[in-house]
């Protein structure tokens, strides 16, 4: 029976023994299940996390086509520089509004046209940035790099800001208020 070193543990992590899936029927019965050091908390996720730790919202496989698009278009300099256009876009449409735009103007119902425009497409981006990259586990994750955080924050907030403008001129595009 082989013995296999025991990772050092400063408490902070929790040893898990895992039994190799690989194994076939022809293999030594007598072998060691694997041992892996884990964060704390990994010991309360399901199973399926460990099977799919690497699947992009527990959905999308490493060899997903569509995932491997997702990341071939997110590590695209092109991509960037897109998305740069975009943000400088965004920011002059923002600069021409004004409060002396009257609401049934051609003007402010264009303003309200791209500012959708505007956050539908960065919804895309964050959608695109999470199933190449996963949502929250995982080492480079959407969430672990922190200019990945302002992302929902401003598609929210121009979804929201400009319904919360059309609801105080009278007219919301939603219809719920």
């Amino acid at each position: 029976e082989a013995h296999r070193p025991q990772p050092e543990n400063d408490g902070s992590h929790v040893v898990i023994e895992m039994e190799d899936e690989h194994t076939t029927e022809g293999s030594s019965a007598q072998e060691a299940p694997v041992t892996q050091q884990h964060p704390w908390y990994e010991c309360l996720l399901p199973r399926c996390y460990r099977t799919r730790q690497n699947y992009s919202l527990f959905v999308f496989a490493p060899g997903n086509r569509f995932r491997i698009w997702c990341q071939r278009i997110s590590s695209s300099v092109l991509f960037d520089y897109v998305i740069l256009v975009l943000i400088g876009l965004s920011c002059i449409a923002l600069a021409m509004e004004r409060p002396s735009l009257q609401p049934e103007s051609t003007e402010r119902f264009i303003l309200t046209i791209l500012d959708l425009v505007f956050a539908g497409l960065f919804f895309v981006e964050m959608i695109i940035k999470v199933v190449s990259l996963g949502l929250v586990l995982g080492k480079d994750s959407y969430i672990h790099i922190s200019w990945n955080l302002i992302e929902p924050v401003v598609s929210l907030g121009l979804v929201l800001g400009k319904d919360s403008y059309a609801r105080n001129a009278g007219t919301s595009w939603t219809g719920c208020w």
